[in-house]
């Protein structure tokens, strides 16, 4: 396995974990506020329940990864 498989291996493995994460978190939102909602005002709607991190649009600018940079070198060292 080259470092750049591995790599992908374990991005793709972290991204798994944090989208299945994710959606054990919005089952558990969503069972509370069906639980709750008889005792709640009208017009209260689910995500102001349980707000959550990802809710919230980012506001903020992503910043790219240089990893390309790591691996054009890499691909270069190969070529000679």
């Amino acid at each position: 396995m080259t470092p750049r498989q591995f790599e992908n291996k374990v991005v793709g493995y972290s991204r798994k974990q944090e989208a299945e994460s994710r959606e054990r978190w919005e089952i558990t939102r969503y069972n509370a506020f069906i639980s709750i909602k008889p005792k709640l005002k009208k017009g209260v709607k689910l995500l102001e329940t349980l707000p959550f991190p990802w809710d919230q649009k980012e506001k903020t600018a992503i910043i790219p990864i240089k990893s390309g940079d790591f691996w054009d070198k890499v691909d270069k060292q190969k070529e000679k």
